[in-house]
């Protein structure tokens, strides 16, 4: 699809944060300095609360992304290649998006083991020497 046939919505920004606890300024925490994020919130929605559907994070993320519940994926960790053997029709809700319009990218640890998912994705981001960051970003990590 071309970018003048892209979907003309609301822009759909999706931050996933996995083991970070609450200590950035928006959750009144002054010694981490995070005016970029804080400003974020501000505009949008802020979740006070957080539930997971299994345990471990792999698990987790699998299902957020399916909209399956961990038992029905009979998964322990994510592997897109074994989901996708499982529910061949299954709709991510990634390529959800994707397939109306909106261009999909991915950076960082999404599906954890840093799979592709050609379905889901315009663009993935690539792991930097084993850091998921941006190389002008590696100083800091």
């Amino acid at each position: 699809m071309s970018a003048n046939t892209r979907a003309k919505g609301l822009n759909v920004l999706v931050l996933v944060v996995d083991d970070l606890r609450p200590e950035i300024g928006v959750y009144g925490v002054e010694i981490v300095r995070t005016p970029n994020i804080d400003a974020l919130a501000e505009r949008g929605i802020r979740f006070n609360r957080s539930y997971v559907q299994q345990a471990t994070c792999t698990v987790s993320r699998a299902s957020l992304f399916s909209e399956l519940r961990p038992d029905s994926m009979s998964l322990k960790r994510i592997d897109m290649k074994r989901l996708r053997e499982k529910h061949p029709q299954h709709v991510m809700w990634p390529q959800y998006f994707k397939n109306h319009g909106y261009y999909i990218a991915s950076f960082g640890k999404v599906y954890h083991r840093n799979e592709a998912d050609p379905a889901s994705w315009d663009k993935r981001g690539k792991k930097v020497k084993g850091l998921y960051c941006a190389p002008e970003n590696r100083r800091f990590s």
